[in-house]
């Protein structure tokens, strides 16, 4: 298991808290908050694209909606607390924030993982793709000169692509623009029948 118990539990205990916030707020009564909390079950069935965490094969894969410089900064956090052999990112980023802003992800991807695919949205609010890629690349470039990038706009070839190649104990997360497709495309690989393993002699 890549990813302790404690990691998973503070990240959405973070989440929970604000709900709890909110509908305290709001005036919801105190039992039917209780009640609420009683049965809900973090996924993706509830809550899809928050940090759901798939098993394929003999590595995992995370689809988030992270989509802004805060929302890479708490991923950075979370990603310190995953051991997994490698850290295999799928960026991506709205056009419609700051040269800084989008450097500044591309940044946080370069420190949380060991590979990155730059994928890109299907609205680029403003930007072309190679803006994008070039913003995102700056950002990465600051902190790993080395670092290997691939780009594969289409997010669903991106995600192909880094499972095909994953290895062993590899942890996937894909900064999710088209979430829905996401979950449908790794639940669809859960199921296929695993191939059979060479006798080694």
């Amino acid at each position: 298991v890549p990813l302790t118990l404690e990691g998973r539990a503070t990240a959405m205990i973070k989440n929970i808290l604000l709900s709890i916030l909110a509908a305290s707020i709001s005036d919801f009564d105190s039992k039917i908050i209780r009640k609420a909390l009683q049965c809900f079950i973090p996924g993706p069935e509830l809550t899809p694209g928050r940090m759901n965490i798939f098993k394929v094969r003999n590595f995992e894969v995370m689809i988030d909606y992270v989509h802004n410089t805060d929302g890479f900064k708490e991923m950075k956090d979370f990603m310190q607390r995953v051991h997994a052999t490698v850290k295999t990112g799928i960026v991506g980023c709205a056009g419609d924030r700051r040269d800084d802003d989008i450097r500044l992800m591309g940044k946080y991807a370069a420190e949380i993982f060991d590979e990155i695919i730059i994928r890109h949205d299907k609205d680029g609010r403003g930007r072309t793709n190679d803006e994008l890629t070039q913003l995102i690349t700056e950002g990465i470039r600051s902190v790993d000169t080395e670092m290997e990038i691939t780009v594969i706009s289409d997010e669903m070839e991106a995600l192909s692509y880094a499972m095909e190649y994953a290895i062993k104990g590899s942890f996937i997360v894909v900064c999710s623009d088209e979430v829905q497709k996401s979950i449908e495309f790794v639940t669809a690989q859960q199921q296929e029948k695993q191939p059979a393993l060479m006798k080694e002699y």
